[in-house]
């Protein structure tokens, strides 16, 4: 087999790639903190110096950013080893496997072992020593915690990390197969607490792929030494630990790529082709690794055309998650039609809407990271449909709530009116009547009479028959007229007493009026929103929010294959594409084409729930 070599170095070792990492990590630290104390004196001014310095710090954080982001597109095209160390930088990791230890001292109850208590306290104290920078004495309080207590798989993993990564301007610490043994050591202790931590397959993957990059780099001393077999030992050894890592650690895109890297020095072109074209569909941004990256010169061309095609020519991730775009772009129409009254909604709209901008322009790209994109999306999706949801049902209460009001208005008038009409027929003028009728009876008439009969001629006053006569009248006429008076006294004192109530049975009748015309209106708009939030859980139900493709998450190494499709191919079909995140013309090609493989590499508990899952829609499937 003929070996592509030698391993490309660029400008940089190993160990000065290293320092330049750290070199830079500490620059990108120490300008955030130039910007943060910056803005902090910028706060401590009035607020006309506050705001010229903020623009000036503004101004000035651009350029730090600029200058930073430089840096790094600099350090991301050589990248000649090509391994991430900055996603897993050992120092922020350091609380992480304290807080694991700490965890697994909680589930062992090891502190009630004097034995495992020294062991913890000299894995801290490590941890102390690594936090300073002191690597020497980090390794040297961790190599005394290992002979306490040498099955502890953080313990393991900090040692094989610190002797692969270990150098600074002060301290190497750096020793290859020491930090291979080490780490291989801590995958297989943190597989035996696989029945204990829930996370134990992520650090076992970890300490896999950190296994498989020391192999790698021993490799690369074989080679120098002109020790090809060897070297070739070491790459397929690389590969077999990278194997074990993709399964136990699948989102770590780095695995894949470490994976082209030793099948192109082992010059297994089509295994590295292969590699290289499952991360284009899953992160377009190796492209710029990969062209600059020196293992893969002998047929770099294969690979620009690769990365390229694919940006014109999609893989099923991005196919995926181009259509979930659309769908994210659909929930946000929803989600501005469900009428969101918080400021903060609206806000989450507005910045959905520019990401979704963002990423309509990235996607045809060499510089788009397409599973993260594709995680982001289904995340956005679900807070758009929690947004109008909650707007929807909140219109609807609203609505509801209005109508509920408003019959209670209409109700309470009415109540009101009954109740004006039961105090207006109890209202009395009887009183003020009788005084009235006395007042004329008893003061008015006789004084008139008087009057009047002394307005008589002399000779009809002494006719005595004559001024009974006319007073026997006036008498009758003045009881007549009593009464009279009485009843239209009290009627209109009643009147008058009633006016107030009047005026208040007007005012009721208004709004019961009012209610009554409100009343369409009201329930139209409720009516109008039931069909809404009704028509979105239709759509809800046709474009179903995609689940995340099943996950080996306890380590399984699983195959399920569709053995048939049974009666009722649509649904099948349906399965098909929530299980693997197909689209529809791939799930339909995979049910067409049965005996076919729909996931592998799955935990029995996925199994066993995406088994049931084809048996609900009619298929056959077998686990195996």
């Amino acid at each position: 087999m003929r070996m592509f070599g030698p391993y490309y170095y660029g400008k940089h070792k190993w160990d000065n790639y290293l320092l330049d990492i750290q070199d830079t990590i500490k620059a990108g630290d120490d300008a955030h903190r130039d910007v943060v104390q910056a803005h902090a004196k910028a706060f401590g001014t009035a607020h006309q110096e506050q705001l010229d310095v903020l623009r000036q710090q503004t101004e000035q954080m651009r350029r730090i950013e600029d200058a930073l982001q430089g840096g790094f597109e600099e350090l991301r095209a050589e990248f000649e080893w090509g391994f991430s160390l900055m996603v897993d930088r050992l120092d922020t990791q350091i609380d992480h496997l304290s807080q694991i230890a700490a965890r697994l001292d909680a589930i062992h109850k090891t502190l009630q072992s004097p034995l495992m208590t020294q062991a913890r306290e000299l894995f801290q104290l490590g941890q102390e020593h690594f936090r300073k920078g002191l690597l020497d004495k980090a390794l040297e309080a961790y190599l005394k915690a290992e002979e306490k207590n040498e099955v502890d798989f953080p313990l393991q993993l900090q040692i094989g990390k610190l002797y692969l990564y270990g150098r600074d301007e002060d301290d190497d610490v750096i020793d290859l197969p020491k930090a291979e043994k080490h780490l291989l050591l801590g995958a297989r202790y943190a597989d035996a607490e696989k029945s204990t931590f829930p996370q134990w397959n992520e650090y076992c993957g970890q300490a896999y792929f950190h296994a498989a990059v020391a192999a790698y780099l021993i490799g690369e001393s074989e080679q120098a030494e002109g020790h090809l077999d060897s070297m070739r030992q070491c790459l397929e050894r690389a590969l077999g630990y990278l194997t074990k890592a993709a399964v136990l650690w699948p989102r770590f895109t780095e695995i894949v790529y470490t994976q082209a890297k030793c099948h192109a020095l082992l010059g297994q072109v089509q295994d590295a082709t292969q590699k290289l074209e499952i991360l284009s569909d899953r992160d377009r941004r190796y492209f710029s690794k990969a062209s600059q990256d020196g293992d893969f010169n002998t047929f770099s061309a294969q690979v620009e055309e690769l990365f390229k095609r694919a940006t014109v020519a999609p893989g099923p991730i991005a196919r995926a998650t181009d259509a979930k775009i659309g769908e994210v772009e659909e929930a946000l129409a929803w989600a501005k039609r469900s009428g969101p009254q918080s400021a903060q909604e609206i806000a989450t709209l507005e910045s959905i809407q520019k990401e979704l901008a963002s990423a309509r322009r990235s996607m045809p790209t060499l510089e788009v990271d397409i599973e993260t994109l594709s995680e982001e999306l289904d995340q956005r999706r679900a807070t758009l449909e929690k947004i109008t949801l909650a707007s929807l049902n909140a219109n609807i209460n609203d609505s509801q709530k209005a109508i509920l009001e408003c019959e209670g208005r209409k109700g309470s008038c009415e109540y009101a009116i009954e109740e004006l009409k039961a105090t207006m027929k109890q209202t009395s003028g009887a009183g003020m009547g009788c005084l009235f009728a006395a007042i004329v009876v008893f003061i008015v008439l006789p004084v008139g009479t008087s009057v009047f009969v002394s307005t008589l001629p002399q000779q009809m006053q002494s006719d005595r028959s004559f001024t009974q006569s006319l007073t026997a009248f006036i008498e009758i006429g003045a009881v007549v007229g009593g009464i009279l008076i009485w009843i239209v006294g009290a009627k209109l004192w009643k009147d008058h007493k009633n006016q107030p109530h009047r005026q208040k049975m007007e005012e009721h009748l208004g709004v019961i009026h009012e209610c009554a015309n409100t009343f369409p209106t009201l329930r139209e708009r409720s009516e109008a929103w039931k069909r809404e939030l009704q028509n979105f859980e239709a759509w809800r139900v046709a474009r179903p929010s995609p689940p995340p493709v099943p996950r080996p998450s306890k380590g399984g190494t699983l195959t399920i294959t569709l053995i048939s499709a049974g009666a009722n191919k649509i649904n099948v079909i349906k399965t098909v594409r929530e299980v693997t995140g197909f689209d529809l013309k791939q799930a339909k090609d995979l049910v067409d084409g049965t005996p076919a493989v729909i996931i592998r590499n799955v935990s029995r508990e996925d199994a066993n729930a995406i088994q049931q899952k084809f048996v609900q829609a009619g298929a056959r499937v077998e686990i195996s």
